[in-house]
């Protein structure tokens, strides 16, 4: 999870560039592991420069928990209006029928890498 100084940083700098995209990672330690070259965050911040991006992930969080917290990046996603959101979490403890309430319906729109990747060049 950011620390205050961080949640400042990702608002100060959202203020000063609006229109740059607002990417949400959220999930376990891929996104919060303590060796900075393996932290998936911190590579996509090196890829992508103009995108702030807001890192509510925790090393060793579970999946059961990310159902517990869905309020809260359900609060998260309307305060920052994010563009993307990067989650993370323990594929070995997905079982069954749980990973259904992590996938979009099939009348959910979509969006595909490619698209994603001409709106966001790196």
């Amino acid at each position: 999870m950011p620390s205050s100084k961080e949640v400042r940083d990702f608002e100060r700098g959202i203020d000063l560039h609006p229109e740059w995209p607002r990417v949400i990672c959220f999930g376990d330690s891929w996104f919060n592991y303590p060796v900075k070259l393996i932290d998936l965050n911190k590579q996509f911040e090196r890829l992508y420069r103009k995108a702030f991006f807001y890192n509510e992930s925790v090393l060793g969080r579970e999946s059961s928990q990310l159902k517990k917290l869905r309020m809260r990046l359900q609060g998260l996603l309307q305060q920052y209006q994010f563009d993307v959101l990067l989650l993370s979490m323990g594929g070995n403890d997905v079982v069954g029928s749980e990973l259904r309430e992590f996938i979009k319906h099939s009348d959910e729109p979509r969006i595909s890498a490619r698209a994603l990747g001409d709106a966001y060049p790196p």
